[in-house]
C-alpha cells in the first residue's frame, strides 16, 4: 500500500477536535494505531501525530481513517469535531 503521510507538521483548533473524536472512536472500538495503519497505510508515526493533535488531517487521510474505524463517515467524524469545536 502506498504511504500516505502528511507533510504539515501543524495543527488548527479543528484538528485537534477532530483528533480527540476519532481516538475517542476507534479506543471505543478496542482498536489500536497499528491496526489503523496496516488499514489504511498512514505510517505509524503519522498516526501519532494526528491522533496527539500535532499535525493536519488531509481529506484523504480522514476519509481512510473513518472507514478503518467505522461507524461514522468521515463528513460525520468531521460534524462532530466541528460541534465540539464551536462551528455549527
Amino acid at each position: 500500500m502506498a504511504e500516505v503521510d502528511n507533510p504539515r507538521d501543524s495543527s488548527t483548533p479543528l484538528d485537534r477536535a477532530l483528533a480527540g473524536v476519532l481516538v475517542g472512536a476507534y479506543k471505543g472500538r478496542r482498536l489500536n494505531q497499528e491496526y489503523l495503519h496496516h488499514r489504511t497505510g498512514i505510517t505509524v508515526a503519522t498516526l501519532q501525530r494526528l491522533m496527539a493533535g500535532k499535525s493536519q488531517f488531509s481529506v484523504h487521510q480522514l476519509s481512510l481513517l473513518a472507514e478503518a474505524i467505522g461507524g461514522k463517515t468521515a463528513p460525520e467524524y468531521l460534524e462532530e469535531a466541528m460541534g465540539l469545536h464551536g462551528h455549527s
